[in-house]
């Protein structure tokens, strides 16, 4: 079971990391938290346009253990 939510988190860090640099690789903007409409800046505990939940709020909702076998 562990070893399956590090292969999810490993791919959802991937796929954010690929959706925050789309604007930059089109060169609207220089970096991630500078597109407006960015979840980027709220991943770098800054305040954003945009009201997300992160990982990080996930992680910490859902201690070791609470979950049981269903993460």
């Amino acid at each position: 079971m562990e070893q399956f939510v590090v292969q999810y988190v490993c791919y959802y860090l991937q796929d954010l990391g690929y959706i925050h640099n789309n604007p930059v690789k089109r060169g609207y903007v220089d970096k991630a938290i500078h597109w407006r409409y960015s979840s980027a800046r709220n991943y770098m505990e800054q305040y954003g346009l945009l009201n997300i939940c992160t990982l990080r709020q996930v992680w910490h909702a859902f201690p070791r253990g609470s979950v049981g076998t269903r993460l």
